[in-house]
């Protein structure tokens, strides 16, 4: 068990840390404000990533495998997509669960005429195929020639690749920035440091508030790093606070324990 004595402007007070591997979690409220932004948006920015990452495998499994519908309504109307130019658009109605669905999507000139011909041809069929999921009602309309590859491959380029782009990013945000540090937290080796500098250093889109520190490390001897703190904290901060520092044995990388992303349980 480490046990280290922290010195602060109003009291000094005894920080215990347990052997690793810890049990760690967020801290509610993190130094830098910037983090704790980020930690609140990478949830919904994940369930986003995945609500439309399954776009493609959705719309392709209604198209395959939902139960069939007769449609009870049908009309076109004309969509403006630039000046002088309009594509039409197909709205269509259906019965399922004993109420009333409504849906639209885009047709091509060629499927306009197929499916309000002139007087003497005959109408091409409409297939309405739904499911429900989640309990909502996801319906696809299949025209002549058309099979479920389509609104799959329309799933992906619409929903799928920025669900794919916005999952990738959310992962390599986590993978740099707060897997290593959460590793620190939960295996590092619990050292004495102390506060050796406040600066305030202003950049573009950078927290201008920065705390150095240093500690001895048993293989590289002493290491200064630095960590970027909110306003208050830089303002309760001094010159040679003592501090917890974690890191590891073999590495240089290590993180203030008062001023880092995590608390150990």
């Amino acid at each position: 068990m480490f046990y280290l004595r922290v010195m602060t402007s109003a009291s000094t007070t005894s920080l215990k840390l347990g052997p690793p591997p810890r049990r760690v979690r967020w801290r509610i409220v993190c130094p830098d404000l910037r983090v704790t932004a980020w930690r609140l948006c990478i949830g919904p920015l994940t369930l986003i990533g995945l609500l439309l990452f399954m776009g493609a495998p959705l719309r392709g499994w209604v198209a395959a495998r939902g139960h069939e519908y007769e449609p009870r309504t049908t009309e076109i109307t004309s969509s403006y997509v630039r000046r002088n130019a309009s594509t039409p658009v197909l709205k269509y109605s259906y019965i399922a669960g004993g109420k009333e669905h409504f849906g639209s999507r885009q047709i091509k000139e060629s499927q306009k005429t197929e499916l309000f011909p002139p007087p003497g041809k005959q109408t091409v069929p409409i297939k309405v195929r739904a499911a429900s999921f989640l309990g909502l009602y996801w319906d696809e309309v299949l025209l002549s020639g058309e099979g479920p590859l389509g609104p799959a491959f329309e799933g992906f380029a619409v929903g799928t690749g920025f669900g794919i782009v916005i999952l990738m990013f959310t992962y390599m945000s986590h993978h740099r920035q707060f897997s290593p540090l959460r590793r620190l937290y939960k295996h590092g080796t619990a050292v004495q440091g102390r506060i050796v500098g406040k600066q305030i250093v202003r950049k573009k889109n950078k927290n201008p508030y920065r705390l150095d520190y240093e500690f001895e490390h048993p293989k590289f001897g002493t290491i200064k790093h630095f960590v970027n703190v909110s306003s208050p904290a830089w303002n309760k901060a001094y010159e040679g606070q003592p501090i917890t520092v974690l890191m590891m044995p073999n590495r240089k990388r290590s993180v203030a324990y008062e001023y880092g992303d995590y608390v150990c349980l």
